[in-house]
């Protein structure tokens, strides 16, 4: 991932610029190898990017069987400048809990509550509270399975700042994807 980023920031110039990262899954064992946070460092260094050009998601799931050498990792990498996500939020046990104590920048509402926006008041009074919480702790919050127009518009109104889903694009592979860049320098 942070190779293919390199070469489509290399390709369009914008090595130096920000404004656009790339994101991550990760498992809570993967958080758990003590070595993770040197090999991600040295994989960003590798490929010439800012640690701020990585955001890691970790669901709320693997956030909730969490240890604390995972705690330790999270707090490690966030503390080099590594975003992190919540992803997945809504569906795991102890979400409150989760979006007050790790230490994540970025908030993916899930989509199960995200696809019945515009026709289901439980679902958009759910993404609205969450998007108020997340918001006033200092977090971005983000609509996950954005399908319709309708969806992008009424989660905007609720209070995510982006949204992802098929609205915006579909999986592909990266020699077909175009890279937009915005044309003015930062």
């Amino acid at each position: 991932a942070c190779r293919q980023l390199a070469e489509w920031l290399e390709s369009n110039g914008e090595r130096g610029r920000t404004g656009f990262n790339m994101a991550v899954n990760v498992s809570a064992a993967e958080l758990a190898n003590p070595d993770f946070v040197e090999f991600v460092q040295q994989v960003l260094a590798d490929h010439g990017l800012a640690t701020n050009r990585l955001c890691l998601e970790v669901t709320e799931q693997a956030a909730t069987i969490a240890t604390s050498a995972v705690g330790e990792a999270l707090a490690a990498l966030r503390s080099v400048g590594v975003s992190l996500a919540i992803d997945d939020f809504g569906t795991g046990y102890s979400s409150l809990s989760h979006i007050r104590t790790l230490p994540v920048d970025v908030v993916k509402i899930d989509r199960m509550f995200v696809q019945g926006l515009g026709r289901d008041a439980a679902d958009e009074s759910v993404v609205a509270a969450v998007a108020q919480l997340a918001t006033q702790l200092g977090m971005t919050v983000m609509a996950e399975g954005i399908e319709t127009v309708e969806q992008r518009d009424r989660s905007r109104e609720l209070g995510c700042q982006f949204g992802q889903g098929y609205l915006f694009g579909v999986p592909a592979p990266a020699s077909e994807i175009t890279v937009p860049f915005p044309a003015t320098a930062e």
